[in-house]
Parts: structure tokens; C-alpha cells; sequence
């Protein structure tokens, strides 16, 4: 396919020679469109995870990051007044 990354043809390869159904593949950076396409065409189940999600994960999860601030939101207890 044209566009095609080398890496990911590889993946795909390498799954095929497993005989795995399906894989994930991360990279820092991103994904083309092309490559995001190319997996309309394989019978493997591939999952892109580019940099952008992976760090929405990490921050989500709690991993490698650390909290450097917090910030407190106080709202009025109607409750109080009656």
C-alpha cells in the first residue's frame, strides 16, 4: 500500500508468522492516515496507540506522572442557610 510505513508492514508480518489475531502497536508519534487505512485490509485485529493517547492514558492512570498542584472547588451549602 502506498504511504505504508516499513515498521508497520513488519508488525503485520510478524503477527501473521505468529499466527496471532491480533496487536498493539505504540509509538511515541503518530500514525498516518494511510497506515490507520492499511489495517482495513488485514484479517489481524491491530490496535494504534500514538503518543497523544498513550499520554491521556498515562495521566488517567496514574502512570509516570506526578501531581504537582491541586486546586480546591468550594460551592455554597444552601442547606446552611435555612
Amino acid at each position: 500500500m502506498p504511504g505504508l510505513q516499513f515498521a508497520d508492514q513488519g508488525f503485520i508480518g510478524a503477527l501473521q508468522g505468529a499466527q496471532s489475531s491480533r496487536g498493539v502497536f505504540i509509538t511515541t508519534s503518530r500514525f498516518s492516515n494511510e497506515a490507520r487505512a492499511f489495517l482495513n485490509f488485514v484479517p489481524q485485529r491491530v490496535i494504534l496507540l500514538d503518543g497523544d493517547e498513550m499520554t491521556q492514558l498515562m495521566v488517567e492512570h496514574g502512570v509516570g506522572v506526578q501531581t504537582f498542584d491541586t486546586v480546591t472547588l468550594r460551592k455554597i451549602d444552601e442547606d446552611f442557610f435555612d
